[in-house]
């Protein structure tokens, strides 16, 4: 039994290098009204890697979430061949979007490693890529876009830090430090709002954050004054 369990976490460790050949060519997808479709560039840069990749698009990024029917992304499944690269077009079926703000979706890129029945004992990753996909009514534009996170408002309360986006535009962040500590978020809605709980109730001394441009560039940091 330890000789067949060793076997399996060799292998399962050899076999981890080789799924890092699979890469997505951006950080998020922005898909402007006006265009006829939006692509999302996918490398295989693996000699030996084949791969199945499915690709959807979820409401939320709750992985349970229900799926966005308003978009249809080709192809949706295709075997990915080792040092070669593929697109996926994202097309918008509808124009079911609200026209004063962006929508936020979550596309989903799932790569499943083709095995080789030859070897026993052998334990296979798939790997999945999660990444956002906003839609940008024709009444916006990336300028204004750039800059929202100068009208961002946060407000501080003994064990809560509070974000308040009034823009239209989907504020994406990357970095909030709170009192000097990392806390985990990744954006404020449109006209909303979004609510950190510490782990303890300590007097909020120093907020610090950065933001993600569409390009997926990270500005520097940013200090509130509190």
């Amino acid at each position: 039994m330890k000789k067949y369990i060793f076997s399996v976490l060799l292998a399962s460790l050899i076999a981890l290098p080789a799924y890092a050949g699979f890469s997505l060519g951006q950080t998020r997808v922005i898909y402007n009204e006006s265009d006829r479709q939006s692509t999302v560039r996918l490398i295989n840069s693996g000699k030996d890697d084949y791969y199945l990749v499915q690709s959807w698009i979820n409401q939320t990024e709750n992985e349970d979430s229900p799926r966005a029917n308003n978009f249809i992304i080709t192809p949706p499944v295709f075997k990915f061949l080792p040092e070669s690269e593929n697109t996926l077009l994202i097309k918008a079926l509808n124009e079911n979007f609200p026209s004063d703000r962006e929508s936020l979706f979550f596309l989903n890129v799932k790569a499943i490693p083709a095995t080789d029945s030859s070897v026993k004992n052998k334990i296979t990753f798939a790997t999945k890529s999660v990444i956002k996909l906003i839609y940008r009514p024709k009444s916006l534009n990336a300028q204004d876009a750039a800059n929202a996170w100068k009208k961002l408002e946060i407000t501080a309360q003994p064990g809560k830090v509070t974000l308040r986006n009034p823009t239209p535009y989907v504020i994406n962040l990357g970095v909030l430090m709170v009192n000097g500590r990392s806390e985990k978020i990744s954006y404020a809605p449109p006209f909303g709002e979004y609510t950190v709980t510490l782990k303890d109730n300590a007097r909020v001394t120093s907020v610090e954050y950065n933001v993600i441009s569409d390009f997926g560039g990270a500005s520097e940091l940013h200090k509130v004054k509190l």
